[in-house]
């Protein structure tokens, strides 16, 4: 039968843990006070995935909490017998892939609902802010754009500021070679259609009587 890391779980002093100098993955300060404040609510429901020497693979957030909390030993699972490119690739793989995953927005916002007035968000990583977005009409994706002042393509004005919104940098490139203009981030004004430059002397004025 084949054995899993997870097969054995067990205690190993905090001290003896090794963080990997080249992880990727970053953790603000305040992520750390999250995943301590979600520790303190649940306890420890995560092992850190170590190597045979204690070197971390999957975890650093985790043991950084840990120290803040003042932990002295922490739940671990050992990668017996993996690859050098096995650890490392798994260091990718365990961040990546839980961020390729979605939410359903409108159930999220349903199972907040139903959390009682004592809960801290905290706990699950979300600011009061983002979730008071998820209950307003602003997740209505059309909503931004409600009450904004129609475009009259016959306004005698020189220009109009016009936010658009993109989803992506692929989009931001698409979007330019439709205007078939550049976009820099020194970029300020864009013309539409775009217009040959005149030179001012070539304009001539008249006074008016």
């Amino acid at each position: 039968m084949t054995t899993w890391p997870a097969d054995k779980v067990e205690r190993h002093p905090l001290e003896t843990l090794i963080l990997y100098a080249k992880n990727a993955r970053t953790h603000s300060p305040e992520q750390v006070d999250q995943i301590a404040a979600s520790m303190k609510e649940w306890g420890w429901t995560n092992p850190v995935l170590v190597d045979e020497i204690g070197e971390i693979i999957a975890g650093h957030g985790r043991v950084l909490a840990a120290g803040q909390l003042g932990f002295s030993d922490v739940p671990v699972m050992v990668a017996d017998g993996w690859t050098d490119d096995q650890k490392r690739a798994y260091r990718i793989a365990d961040n990546r892939l839980a961020e390729l995953a979605s939410w359903d927005f409108e159930t999220l916002a349903d199972e907040f609902n139903a959390l009682g007035d004592d809960f801290n968000a905290e706990f699950a990583g979300f600011s009061w802010d983002e979730i008071e977005k998820l209950w307003a009409p602003e997740n209505d994706p059309l909503a931004e754009w409600q009450g904004m002042p129609e475009f009259e393509q016959n306004s005698k004005m020189a220009f109009k500021t016009i936010a658009v919104h993109f989803p992506d940098a692929a989009a931001v490139e698409k979007f330019a070679k439709l205007i078939k203009q550049p976009l820099t981030e020194k970029t300020r004004f864009v013309w539409y259609p775009q217009q040959p430059n005149v030179v001012a002397i070539d304009k001539r004025y008249e006074a008016a009587e």
